[in-house]
């Protein structure tokens, strides 16, 4: 079995299971209940890209009811933002990242269906936005139509610029502000020396518009200030004084914290990064040094060790898609190279993920409907590279 045989398999499974891979996940590890515009969103993906490669008229029948569902008021109930997360805790949006995954989802239908509907819809709501000129970031956008503070995690940003680059629009506000965002993305980002992507924008005020004047310290010599207290704690603990361990050891807690969650993501972060040089390849950034030195955190042990036991990669952002498919596209691989990249990283995914039995990614997660439907991600591989991987290679656990 290929590996496109594997997508269509548990592709073909869902349809014939709804009430088992169609229910509305809790965002991985954070266990915040969702709606079904999530999920609906990813298997939409999945489906127009099946009916592409094998013209199962099943697949373009489930597409359209899932684009249908995305335009409509159960998704958007307010006429603003489309509605993500079921819960009066958090925003119900799910920040900038929820109406990413429905833009890419919308640019899958407008190319399947030929409706420019689909179009005018992401174009709208990602202009509803408001985008901060002085930082080129976007702020949170409520599904009532309230403006909330900037969203202060990179890879929000990095997918709602990601997901609105997938859209064929010729609006050139859209063009503009998604290529301003990826020319301040340096001077907006922490990368540690490493490479790795720290996890926050410290440096953001709490307001909603993010006045010039408002700007507190920046977020590099934050994440420098916790690494050095972190360091100080560990090496020299015999002079430091009783009255400041407990501190200590919260700051160097905090430290490690934010570092595996950074790591968890990093795959995640470079995934949406291979999506924009797809779609702007002359821009800049693509040939900066530092760029390349978080390209190349993917190849360090660092990075293979700190993802193994990780709840924010095998279990929730899957690395055995999102890095063949980072490197694919930002090292130029051929399609040899990208292949034995994806029989290498997928292997992992499926020994630690996938159950046979269920044919569900339900495997050491905590949430199978999401993860499942994460294997949308997958089909922005050329068809001749899932061709190419044989699933039985990859786990000898799997049965023919």
């Amino acid at each position: 079995m290929t590996l496109l045989e594997f997508v269509d398999n548990i592709a073909t499974q869902a349809i014939l299971r709804p009430e088992e891979f169609f229910v509305p996940g809790h965002n991985g590890p954070y266990l915040h209940p969702e709606t079904a515009v999530r999920i609906k969103s990813h298997w939409l993906i999945t489906f127009c890209k099946l009916y592409e490669w094998t013209g199962n008229p099943q697949y373009k029948a489930k597409a359209e009811e899932f684009a249908q569902f995305l335009l409509s008021k159960d998704a958007r109930p307010k006429g603003y933002s489309f509605y993500h997360r079921n819960t009066q805790k958090k925003d119900q949006c799910n920040g900038l990242v929820g109406q990413a995954w429905t833009f890419e989802a919308l640019a899958e239908a407008a190319k399947t269906f030929q409706d420019q509907t689909f179009v005018k819809v992401a174009e709208e709501v990602f202009l509803l936005h408001h985008f901060n000129e002085t930082h080129a970031l976007w702020n949170i956008l409520e599904i009532n139509g309230k403006i909330l503070p900037i969203d202060n995690a990179p890879n929000h940003q990095l997918w709602f610029a990601a997901g609105m680059s997938r859209i064929p629009s010729d609006n050139n506000l859209v063009h503009l502000r998604i290529n301003q965002f990826l020319d301040q993305f340096l001077e907006n980002t922490t990368i540690l020396d490493s490479g790795l992507i720290y996890h926050e924008y410290d440096f953001l005020p709490s307001d909603a518009y993010a006045k010039p004047h408002h700007v507190s310290i920046k977020t590099r010599f934050k994440y420098q200030c916790k690494q050095i207290m972190a360091t100080f704690s560990r090496k020299q603990p015999q002079i430091v004084e009783t009255s400041m361990i407990s501190t200590l050891e919260k700051k160097e807690k905090l430290w490690d914290k934010m570092k595996n969650k950074s790591i968890g993501y990093h795959a995640f972060n470079m995934y949406a990064l291979a999506m924009l040089k797809r779609a702007y390849p002359e821009h800049a950034l693509w040939n900066q040094p530092t760029f390349h030195t978080m390209t190349s955190y993917l190849h360090s042990e660092e990075y293979q060790q700190g993802v193994m036991e990780n709840q924010f990669s095998f279990p929730y952002n899957p690395p055995g898609i999102e890095v063949p498919f980072a490197l694919s596209e930002l090292e130029s691989l051929d399609t040899n190279q990208s292949a034995l990249l994806l029989e290498h990283w997928f292997r992992q995914q499926v020994t630690r993920t996938f159950n046979k039995k269920t044919q569900m990614f339900d495997n050491n997660t905590k949430d199978t409907t999401n993860l499942t439907a994460r294997m949308y991600e997958m089909t922005r591989f050329e068809r001749s590279i899932l061709e190419q991987v044989n699933v039985y290679e990859l786990n000898k656990n799997l049965t023919k």
